[in-house]
Parts: C-alpha cells; structure tokens; sequence
C-alpha cells in the first residue's frame, strides 16, 4: 500500500508566494508612477513658460523696432534738428521729446504780405485774409457783477423795446442794438442751420420815439432786409418766425456764444432719429425779459444775462465778406517784409488783440 507523505505546506505554495510578489511589485510600479507623473506635468509646464516668457520678450523686442524706426522716419525730425540748433539744453530736450517748434511750416502759420491789396493772407488758402467779425460777438455774462468780466460788457435793451415784446409786438434788431455777422450767409452744423449775432456798439438806451441820427447807436449792417424780433410763449425770441435765439450747445456759462438757429428744413432723419424742433422747451432757447433793468436772461440763469464779447483774429474771405478782412498801412507792410516789427493794427483802428488763457491747451 503507498502511503503519501504531506508536509506542512502544499507543493504549490511557492507558486503562490511569487504570484503574490509579483502582485506586489506591480502595485509599487503603479505607486511609482503615479508620485512620478505630476512631476512630468510640472517639467513640461515649466517648459511651455519658458516659451510664453521667450514670446513676450521677443514681441516688445518688435514693438521697440517698430517704435524707433516710426520715429526716425516722422517727416519733421530734420526740422526739429535744425531748429535746436544753438538753442538751449532745455529747449533741445523738448525738441527731442516731441514738441513742436513755434516757427513749423507747412500749415496755419504760413502767411504772404500782399503789399499791393494791402492785406496778409493765408499761404495755403489765399482766398482767406486777416479780419474779424464786424460786430462783437453776442455772448452770456454777468447781470449783476459786471466788473468780472473785463472781456465784455452788460448789455440793456430800450424799456419800451421789452415792453413790446411781452404784449407779443414784433420789434426791429436794429431797435435793439443786435445785428446779423452776415446777414446774407448761413452756417450750417449737423441738422441745424445758424446765423452768427452780434451786438452794435452800445449806448445809453433810448426810447424808440425817440430821433437819432448817430450811426454807431444802431447796427445798420443788417443788410437790405428789416428783421424783427417777437416773444413766443413767453419764451422765444424768434427771428422773422424762423430762427430761434439759442445759447451755444446749450452751455450756461460766462462768455457762450449767442446765436440764431433752426432747424434745417432739407434734413433726411433716420428711423431711430428723434426729429428736432426750433421752438424746444428746457434748454438754451428759453428766454426771460427783465424789465426792471432792461435785460435778457435765459430762464433759470437769472444772473446771467445777454452781453458783448469781443472779436478775436480771424480768417474772412476775401471775395465774399471783404469788409471784414483788416487792411494795413502799405509802408508799414514793407517794414514788416523787412523784418521791422509791426503793430497789429488795421486803417480802421481795429486792434489784434491776445488773450492768455488761464490753463495752457494742447492739441494733438
């Protein structure tokens, strides 16, 4: 009879023992790899900012080429040199920091002197000449503090003027020392067509009964047509039922403009445009006539109310408004060509006169 010997452990048990190391070792080279991979991830996210750091550097690298040669290539770069030339350190470093010379040419500050016309026109645009409007320009100012604005003057219409007014009587510009810049000529801007006002010389107000035969009491260069004046709702001031008086862009301040508007009848509106009106409510076209002291505020600005500005230096045609362009003394004009210093003033005493602005102004 065979008899089988068992020992303590199966035969196969070794087998089982490298099934399990190998089990082992497996979940150790999964562990292995799972600890290892992030730091992959960081190694090739380094690497990718690298790149990105080397990208942005080599776009400003561009940017500061493409810096300098727009620079080198600016059409007045010769002109600033030769302009900084035995000049000042200071004035040498503005030039190089891209501020332009007074004396630049080849724009606005080109003029010829035209000795036979007696005349200095634009270099550009001979068809322009030095002038001013002929009649300072209508604008706000103080009603009440008139010593603070030095650059213009109150102005006080003829009691029986605003009188009329009130009861709805058309009354005369030329009664009311206004007066047309070009009483055949009108501007036009955006929907808006517009004629530029202005006031005669001003003096003591009368009674219209009264007889007068001083010219410069009463603008006369209104032209042919007599224009009147009415008050409309007790609001408007309406110019022969067209033109609406109207403060500038609606800007209720000191020194704005004071013109007649309407608005164009040939404008083309837009689906999603409002229509505009002449005669609108709320704004720069409302009017109040102060009897008690004979002047015109705009409603809700009591201490405000219509004055006289003064005429700036301006370009006039010559062709179409050659009594606005100043005609100088020949010789005088002869000296100046020579480099003699001249005094800007025309035949008819009109002075050029410069106004230094509180704050300085750039333009680009």
């Amino acid at each position: 009879m065979n008899a089988e010997i068992y020992t303590a452990l199966p035969i196969d048990v070794e087998q089982d023992q490298d099934q399990e190391k190998e089990q082992d070792q497996e979940k150790e080279q999964d562990h292995i790899n799972v600890i290892v991979q992030p730091s992959v991830n960081k190694e090739k996210r380094s690497e990718s900012g690298s790149h990105l750091r080397v990208r942005v550097i080599l776009h400003l690298l561009k940017l500061t080429v493409l810096s300098m040669v727009v620079f080198f290539s600016f059409p007045h770069r010769h002109t600033f040199r030769q302009y900084s030339e035995g000049k000042s350190a200071e004035s040498k470093s503005d030039v190089v920091s891209g501020v332009s010379p007074t004396l630049l040419p080849g724009g606005g500050r080109d003029w010829i002197i035209d000795t036979n016309h007696q005349i200095i026109t634009s270099k550009h645009n001979p068809n322009l000449a030095l002038g001013s409007l002929r009649h300072d320009p209508l604008i706000l100012t103080n009603r009440y503090e008139t010593g603070l604005d030095k650059d213009s003057a109150l102005v006080k219409f003829a009691k029986p003027d605003l009188e009329a007014l009130r009861k709805g009587e058309r009354v005369s510009m030329r009664s009311m020392l206004l007066a047309l810049q070009f009483p055949h000529h009108v501007d036009t801007f955006s929907h808006w067509e517009y004629m530029l006002t202005g006031s005669g010389v001003q003096v003591p107000a009368v009674s219209k009964d009264t007889d007068t035969d001083d010219a410069n009491s009463r603008p006369d260069d209104n032209g042919d047509q007599e224009w009147n004046l009415e008050y409309i709702d007790e609001n408007f001031l309406v110019l022969d039922g067209e033109y609406a008086l109207d403060v500038s862009f609606w800007k209720m301040e000191r020194g704005n403009t004071v013109n007649f508007v309407k608005v164009s009848e040939n404008t083309q509106w837009r689906w999603w445009e409002k229509k505009q009106k002449t005669l609108t409510y709320g704004g720069g076209r409302d009017w109040v006539l102060n009897e008690e002291d004979g002047t015109i505020s705009p409603k809700g600005y009591p201490y405000l109310a219509l004055g006289r500005g003064t005429r700036s230096l301006a370009l006039m045609d010559i062709h179409n408004n050659m009594d606005s362009v100043w005609e100088f003394d020949r010789d005088q004009l002869e000296q100046l060509k020579g480099g003699v210093v001249m005094k800007l003033v025309d035949k008819k005493s009109n002075v050029g006169a410069m106004k230094m602005e509180q704050k300085e102004q750039y333009f680009e």
